[in-house]
């Protein structure tokens, strides 16, 4: 873009009158301000994500200790309670998987549960990334880029929400019937609860796509409550039946991943 192109953009825009300059205004105004809003917001849940990681890398560390001083001892129930005790004060910073072995040996305290909690441990320590290393100039960027990007995005799919629901209330309002309105209400609904949960995703990708970790029927359920605004497209099948399967999915999706 050349500096004549800006002038011209410049004066296009003073030509404008006071009201339309007033909208474009507000309008960016508000942009910054969510943008900013966002920025704050993530910049904060990266904090405190950080000092988590930290806290469960101290704990895994200890906890690693505590089994080899174990090992090492007579394996007596006073032993055995201490070691509990150790896992009572680092269970918090487990995923489900590592709680319900430990939760296992506070019961039976077999030797071959507590040899599947250390391969675990094991297992987790292998993962902590390095405290001090090299970071590239592509992977900082990429940092930096991310972290222009995620806040942008939110505030994309804000107004997307807001233009969108504006949308539904003007066509919801010129149609006649109450059948054809819950219809259309119905139509939007779906369109909004995929277009919902897509954005979910896609924000998770941004923030750590280790995060998203489903299983294969999971996925399904998910993929299929997204695409679910293909068949709104043919004529005999109902937005309400939609909408409704889409709620029922979506419930059985939260209970398979308790």
């Amino acid at each position: 873009m050349q500096l004549s192109d800006i002038q011209q953009m410049y004066e296009q825009f003073n030509a404008l009158n006071a009201s339309t300059k007033f909208v474009i205004a507000g309008i960016a105004t508000f942009f910054v301000f969510m943008y900013k809003t966002f920025a704050t917001l993530y910049a904060e849940n990266d904090k405190n994500e950080q000092a988590i990681a930290v806290k469960k890398n101290e704990a895994l560390y200890k906890l690693q200790a505590a089994l080899s001083i174990y090992d090492k001892g007579s394996k007596s129930t006073e032993e055995q309670n201490e070691l509990i005790y150790r896992f009572a004060e680092c269970i918090i910073y487990f995923d489900y998987r590592l709680r319900s072995k430990i939760e296992l040996f506070y019961s039976n305290r077999a030797e071959t549960t507590l040899n599947v909690i250390r391969i675990a441990i094991k297992h987790e320590i292998n993962k902590m990334p390095i405290a001090i290393q090299a970071v590239s100039t592509v992977e900082q960027f990429m940092l930096f880029s991310v972290k222009i990007v995620r806040p942008v995005f939110s505030v994309m799919v804000v107004l997307m929400y807001f233009v969108l629901s504006i949308f539904i209330y003007i066509n919801v309002s010129q149609t006649i019937g109450w059948e054809a309105k819950i219809n259309m209400i119905c139509f939007f609904g779906v369109i909004i609860i995929s277009f919902f949960l897509l954005t979910i995703l896609i924000d998770s990708l941004f923030s750590n796509i280790n995060s998203i970790r489903f299983s294969v029927v999971q996925w399904l359920y998910l993929l299929i409550i997204i695409f679910m605004v293909l068949p709104l497209r043919i004529d005999w099948i109902s937005p309400i039946f939609l909408i409704i399967l889409q709620f029922v999915l979506f419930i059985v999706f939260i209970k398979s991943k308790k």
